[in-house]
């Protein structure tokens, strides 16, 4: 996940204190979401531009554009760097141009094999070494959404995760990627403008505070699954099974189930 360090979502009309923002930079792009009619999708609109005073606090420099309506923000990569370019927040000309220049000075290749929902799947290669990885552009909310506002208190009768485990998840709240709702694919409108709320670093966390027999029971059903379910299923055509669908259950299962069920 390539995260902005110069940009930044909140939920529209709450103005952060940015003082919980941790940065360096001197000026950032803010960013307002709304909620979509799809849960855990929203509509992003650049709003205004905070920069860093004398006292290393930040403070609104421009409100809504300067008085121009604000538009709503295409959710394609290429669209939010041309807009970080305008404020010289985005550093890099382009991305592409980038990745070579990374790859020339240590002599790996760079190339986009393919691409799925915002993901883009790169390969590093040389003669000797190669690795595939997913790259996906975001950017960071540091209020936790009141779309996920029951998530941190609801009962969990087995003790998991512990409380340290959910606080430690919501101050890293969430980030916002390119991604449309599967039912959305086909409309023109709703497949340029829905992003969706992301909390892979959060299910990082939740993944990391497994025991050690629940992470290897997870990683057996990854290999049963991928050698033998999802091909399958996936040939009949009738559903899309993926390794999303059997971490969003484990999760669950861990949650629903006392430690010695595994």
């Amino acid at each position: 996940m390539h995260n902005f360090k110069t940009a930044l979502a909140i939920l529209y009309g709450k103005l952060p204190r940015i003082k919980l923002w941790d940065s360096h930079q001197d000026t950032a792009t803010v960013f307002e979401y709304t909620d979509s009619y799809k849960p855990g999708y929203v509509y992003l609109q650049q709003s205004y531009v905070v920069s860093k005073n004398e006292n290393g606090r930040y403070v609104v420099r421009s409100l809504r554009n300067n008085g121009m309506r604000a538009s709503l923000l295409c959710n394609s990569p290429n669209i939010l760097q041309e807009i970080l370019k305008k404020h010289n927040i985005w550093r890099c000309c382009n991305e592409e141009k980038c990745n070579n220049l990374i790859a020339q000075a240590i002599g790996f290749s760079i190339t986009t094999i393919d691409s799925h929902g915002p993901a883009e799947s790169i390969r590093y290669s040389d003669r000797d070494f190669r690795s595939n990885f997913d790259y996906v552009l975001c950017m960071f909310c540091p209020i936790w959404p009141p779309q996920a506002a029951d998530w941190p208190t609801r009962n969990r009768h087995h003790g998991w995760p512990d409380q340290p485990t959910i606080n430690l998840v919501v101050s890293g709240a969430c980030h916002v990627v390119g991604a449309v709702h599967p039912s959305c694919r086909d409309d023109h409108w709703e497949s340029k403008y829905q992003w969706r709320l992301s909390f892979s670093r959060a299910e990082v966390i939740l993944l990391n505070s497994w025991t050690p027999v629940q992470q290897i029971v997870y990683h057996m059903l990854r290999m049963i699954l991928k050698l033998k379910v999802f091909s399958e299923i996936n040939e009949k055509g009738n559903l899309k099974f993926s390794n999303y669908h059997l971490k969003t259950e484990m999760l669950w299962a861990c949650e629903q189930n006392p430690s010695t069920f595994w």
